[in-house]
């Protein structure tokens, strides 16, 4: 058995590529994987958010957030995508009802948002 509090792959020029470690905060203490470029930029992070749950984000190598996949408010699974500027663009999930899709259109002056909830 091998333990340690971190681990980290490295590149030929010793960049870190790869961390498995832990992420401490407001008491509590979880795993994390991180994913980089080889210019230091996330790709990609996995982890625990508030409350416990399980969160992957994907990002596009410039630090914006790209994909989300997590748990809402309700312990229920959802799936976020973002444009490059970090505006929602559609999402998927569950709620007390049944599924939910979101889609949504930015325009220079408006917002158009289109709901549509599965189930019941």
């Amino acid at each position: 058995m091998i333990q340690a509090k971190k681990f980290e792959v490295v590149n030929d020029e010793g960049k870190v590529i790869v961390k498995l470690g832990n992420l401490v905060g407001g008491g509590v203490d979880n795993g994390i994987l991180v994913t980089r470029k080889s210019k230091g930029q996330t790709l990609v992070e996995l982890g625990v958010i508030e409350g416990g749950n399980g969160a992957d984000r994907t990002q596009n190598g410039k630090g914006q957030t790209i994909v989300e996949l997590g748990v809402t408010e309700g312990g229920n699974g959802s799936v976020t995508t973002k444009n490059g500027k970090g505006q929602t663009l559609v999402e998927l999930g569950a709620g007390p009802d049944g599924g939910f899709v979101t889609t949504i259109e930015i325009l220079p002056l408006l917002t158009i948002c289109v709901w549509y909830q599965l189930g019941n």
